[in-house]
C-alpha cells in the first residue's frame, strides 16, 4: 500500500515538473515566433505577420513604428542574430521572459530600395510580457534596453 502511495506521487511530481516544461516552452516559442513576425513586419511594413503574435496593445505599439518608418520614407530589415533566455516565469495565464539579444538591421529607402547608412550590430537586454488567450501565448509587452553593439 505504501509503495502505491510512493508511486503516485512520484507520477504525479513528474507529471506537474512536465506540464511546467512544457508550458515554459510553449512561451519561449512564442516570443520566438513574436521576433520572426517582427522582423517580417518592419520589412513589408505591415504588422499582418505579426497579428496572431501579439495583443492590440503590442500591435498598435509596432503599428506606430512602422508608420514612422513610412513618414520617413524607409523600412527597416531585421535580423535576430542570437537569443539566450535568461529567465521564463509563470503566473497562470500571464507570462515574463528575459533574454539577452543580438540584432543586427539596416534601413533601406522605400522609394528606391537602396540600403541607408551601415549594417548596425545592437544587443539588448530584453524583458517580454505575455498573456494567454485561447490557448495561445501572445506578447502583450516588451522592454528592450540596449547594451552594447557596433554602430
Amino acid at each position: 500500500m505504501v509503495s502505491i502511495v510512493v508511486v503516485l506521487l512520484v507520477g504525479g511530481s513528474i507529471y506537474y515538473y512536465y506540464q511546467g516544461y512544457l508550458e515554459k516552452n510553449s512561451v519561449v516559442k512564442a516570443v520566438e515566433a513574436y521576433n520572426d513576425a517582427l522582423s517580417e513586419a518592419l520589412e513589408s511594413l505591415s504588422i499582418e505577420p505579426l497579428a496572431s503574435h501579439a495583443t492590440q496593445t503590442e500591435l498598435g505599439r509596432v503599428q506606430a513604428y512602422i508608420f514612422f518608418n513610412y513618414s520617413e520614407g524607409k523600412f527597416m530589415k531585421s535580423n535576430l542574430e542570437k537569443i539566450n533566455f535568461t529567465k521564463v516565469k509563470l503566473e497562470g495565464k500571464k507570462a515574463e521572459v528575459s533574454a539577452e539579444e543580438e540584432w543586427t538591421y539596416q534601413y533601406v529607402d522605400l522609394r528606391t530600395k537602396k540600403l541607408l547608412g551601415n549594417l548596425e550590430k545592437v544587443k539588448y537586454k530584453t524583458k517580454y510580457k505575455l498573456s494567454k488567450s485561447n490557448g495561445k501565448w501572445l506578447v502583450s509587452e516588451v522592454e528592450a534596453k540596449e547594451v552594447g553593439g557596433e554602430k
